[in-house]
């Protein structure tokens, strides 16, 4: 029997939306087919015909999310400023921020924030010929996991700041410095 795409994508779909809300809440290790199969509403034997495992569901989740972010326009554009980047990662955020807030969190897949920089990092150093040297790597890698907290602090708040006021915040932090760009909000005369 031949099911039609749009169910078969639709029950892949369920199925992929009853892991994040299980994997929201529990490490990967507490989750088992049983309980994703029950959340999406399908038999156990259902899950098997569209992934291995709970650890392909990850996979094929964290590869779809990585290509998206490797595909989206502003970040991958020729002449991609470090502003523009970030609100390209801005944008990023509005559309898979949920996601991506899981998998960097503390239930998260940790080689999953390395593969993240890595490829971060290999953007950039096309875009801007960065040399390839381990201070270069360093810095970059200090710089877009400080930028990727940001992100998951600002989208984890409920922010009540505009959107304007936080890239602007962004933008103090890398053109300034950390303890500058603290120092002056910290400053009595700091208008808000």
């Amino acid at each position: 029997m031949n099911k039609q795409p749009e169910m078969t994508a639709a029950t892949r779909q369920r199925i992929i939306d009853a892991f994040w809300l299980l994997y929201e809440i529990y490490p990967i290790e507490q989750i088992r087919i049983k309980e994703i199969a029950g959340t999406a509403g399908i038999n156990r034997s259902t899950f098997y015909q569209y992934f291995n495992n709970i650890y392909d569901i990850r996979q094929q989740e964290e590869d779809r999310i990585i290509a998206y972010i490797l595909e989206h326009k502003d970040l991958a554009a020729s002449g991609t400023s470090f502003q523009d980047a970030i609100s390209s990662i801005m944008e990023i955020y509005q559309s898979n921020g949920r996601y991506l807030c899981i998998l960097l969190g503390g239930h998260g897949d940790p080689s999953f924030s390395i593969l993240l920089k890595d490829r971060l990092l290999h953007i950039f150093e096309k875009l801007h010929a960065l040399p390839d040297d381990a201070m270069t790597r360093t810095a970059f890698h200090f710089g877009i996991g400080g930028l990727l907290t940001a992100f998951q602090y600002w989208y984890l708040s409920n922010p009540q700041e505009p959107l304007d006021k936080f890239v602007s915040l962004i933008n103090a932090l890398i053109s300034q410095g950390i303890f500058h760009t603290i120092a002056k909000l910290a400053s009595p005369d700091h208008a808000d």
